[in-house]
């Protein structure tokens, strides 16, 4: 099975091969496999009777030989109008080959696999967003922790600008209040002078 990203790849990733059930992931270069880049271009799946007559693989022959390969069928996994990538298939015996039986068995294997790929990759989409949108989410939580925290402590300051200047202002108002009501109450200031200390 191999997997493709974008519409024109040109790198694809290997992501299973029969009878290697630890497989690891392997990126390959589609130059490099011109049956597998035929087939993801055109979107038709290919059929390759034999790989040691077939004018698509004149640049690869001697390095596929030595391996016996002598059909390929390549069947691209396509869902929904989006290209996932290919099953490749290959058969070594000599005068085997693809029958009609077997493209047919390929094609709707194929279609699973491209609906199964298809709905793996939005679950991962899914996630990510899911994973991105509780990032944003505890990145939020704190931003406004902090703005609630610093809002407190503006407040805080507040409050002691209000009393320092209340206690500033109230002082020297009373001192004033005061003097006015000592004044008020001297029987020497008579006139027009009681009446602005009234005032």
């Amino acid at each position: 099975v191999v997997l493709v990203e974008g519409h024109q790849p040109t790198h694809a990733t290997v992501v299973a091969s029969y009878g290697v059930p630890d497989f690891k992931p392997v990126e390959i270069e589609l130059a490099r496999y011109p049956e597998v880049r035929r087939a993801l271009e055109t979107r038709q799946a290919l059929h390759i009777e034999d790989a040691t007559l077939d004018p698509l693989l004149a640049e690869v022959r001697e390095t596929i030989v030595p391996f016996g390969v002598r059909s390929f069928f390549i069947q691209p996994l396509i869902c929904q109008d989006d290209l996932m990538g290919a099953l490749f298939l290959r058969m070594s015996k000599p005068g085997a080959g693809f029958g009609h039986e077997e493209q047919e068995f390929a094609l709707t294997a194929g279609s699973a696999l491209a609906n199964a790929v298809r709905n793996a990759r939005l679950h991962n989409t899914l996630r990510k967003k899911r994973d991105d949108l509780e990032i944003a989410y505890v990145d939020r939580y704190r931003e406004l922790g902090e703005a609630n925290r610093r809002l407190r402590e503006l407040n805080r300051l507040k409050d002691d600008i209000i009393a320092i200047c209340s206690h500033d202002l109230r002082a020297p108002l009373n001192v004033l209040l005061g003097h006015g009501k000592l004044m008020l109450g001297d029987e020497a200031i008579e006139g027009q002078n009681r009446l602005s200390i009234k005032a």
